[in-house]
C-alpha cells in the first residue's frame, strides 16, 4: 500500500512529556515526546535502497525537501548503515532540546529531523536484529 504525506494511520502509541525544541535557525516550537511504531513514520528516504520514500513532501519541482539527498551520497548511506550496525540509544534518542537529539515526527507522521537516526533503526530492525533488541532493552529498562 502505497502512503502519502498525510498519513491517517499514524498514531501515537504513548505520549510523553511536552517540551519547547530549538531549531538550528533558532525558531522555537512546542513538541511532546511520543512513542510510534516505526512503519508508520516517513523518512526522506528508503533505508535500504536509499531511494525517496514515496509520499514524503517534495518541492515545487517534485524534489525531496531534505537537504541531504542519501540517494546520491555514498558518505551518508555508509553512515546510515554503521549507525545501524553499531546501534548507541543515547546517541539516537535524548532529552535534548534541539532538532541534534531525538528524530522530530510531524503529526502527520513525517521525519521532519532525524532522517539519518530514523533509517538507521528501521536498519537495525530488519538487518541487525541482535542490536535492535539491545536498543528496545536498553529503553525498557
Amino acid at each position: 500500500m502505497e502512503k502519502t504525506a498525510i498519513n491517517p494511520n499514524f498514531t501515537k502509541l504513548l505520549k510523553g512529556r511536552q517540551i519547547e525544541i530549538i531549531l538550528p535557525n533558532g525558531e522555537k516550537h512546542k513538541a511532546q515526546f511520543a512513542i510510534v511504531e516505526m512503519d508508520q513514520i516517513l523518512a526522506s528516504h528508503n533505508e535500504h535502497t536509499f531511494a525517496d520514500t514515496v509520499g514524503y513532501p517534495v518541492d515545487s519541482r517534485g524534489h525531496n525537501v531534505n537537504d541531504r539527498n542519501y540517494h546520491d551520497d555514498k558518505n551518508a548511506q555508509a553512515r546510515v548503515v554503521e549507525m545501524a550496525r553499531d546501534l548507541e540509544p543515547s546517541i539516537l534518542v535524548t532529552t535534548s532540546r534541539t532538532a541534534s537529539g531525538t528524530p522530530i515526527i510531524s503529526t502527520e507522521g513525517i521525519v521532519v529531523s532525524g532522517n539519518n537516526r530514523t533509517m538507521s533503526l528501521k536498519l537495525a530492525a530488519s538487518d541487525y536484529p541482535e542490536q535492535y533488541e539491545e536498543y528496545k532493552k536498553f529503553y525498557a529498562s
